[in-house]
């Protein structure tokens, strides 16, 4: 599936959450945010323990790693929030000049729909779906092989928000991810590797919007 398509298909899922006209404010914004993943890597992790026991290394299994993203967002009402974003995932394992690099981006289109709160915190929940590319590479003394593969990948998250005044405000996500890059490629040649980034996460993240009334 092209990520034309992809893409396509996220915004026909979310279209449902879009539903009625704008209420009482809409608006556009930024959002910067990091956090922490786990990973499910269970093919990766097989590799892992394979190579291990063939050249003696000792690469730990891959079971988690940081991200960092940014998104694009817009208000059609006061209680949706939509996004499209951009997120950065490191995975690796290394040992004795040996690196597996399983890092990978992802494109995602979602939506969030709030509780109406009169106090400065709120709460939602939240989903976003879209293609996961692969950026890592696999290095060892005398030898570098590009890693490269496209996939598919959604999370589904609980979300809190805390204004802090001027448009500002504090953003906090728990949830679930289900993301996958199957038949890898290192440099020339397709294997049948298959990394999963599934699993759960957490991000904070700090967001500048800009509301007007309709």
């Amino acid at each position: 599936m092209s990520t034309l398509r992809r893409l396509a298909l996220a915004a026909v899922l979310i279209a449902p959450l879009l539903g009625t006209r704008a209420e009482a404010k809409n608006g556009i914004g930024f959002e910067g945010w990091g956090g922490g993943n786990q990973f499910s890597m269970s093919a990766i992790n097989d590799t892992l323990s394979s190579f291990n026991n063939e050249f003696g290394t000792s690469l730990a299994h891959i079971r988690n790693g940081p991200s960092w993203g940014f998104s694009f967002r817009f208000w059609p009402r006061e209680a949706l929030l939509v996004r499209l974003g951009y997120e950065q995932f490191s995975a690796q394992s290394q040992d004795s000049g040996v690196e597996f690099d399983l890092s990978a981006y992802a494109i995602t289109l979602g939506a969030t729909r709030y509780l109406l709160s009169s106090s400065r915190a709120r709460c939602g929940l939240g989903l976003a779906i879209g293609p996961y590319f692969e950026t890592g590479g696999f290095t060892a003394p005398g030898a570098t092989l590009a890693a490269s593969g496209t996939g598919f990948g959604g999370h589904i998250a609980g979300e809190g928000v805390l204004e802090l005044g001027g448009g500002c405000s504090l953003q906090a996500l728990v949830g679930y991810r289900w993301a996958w890059i199957g038949a890898m490629k290192l440099g020339e040649n397709t294997t049948d590797i298959s990394a999963q980034y599934s699993g759960p996460f957490v991000r904070v993240g700090l967001a500048l919007d800009t509301k007007k009334e309709n």
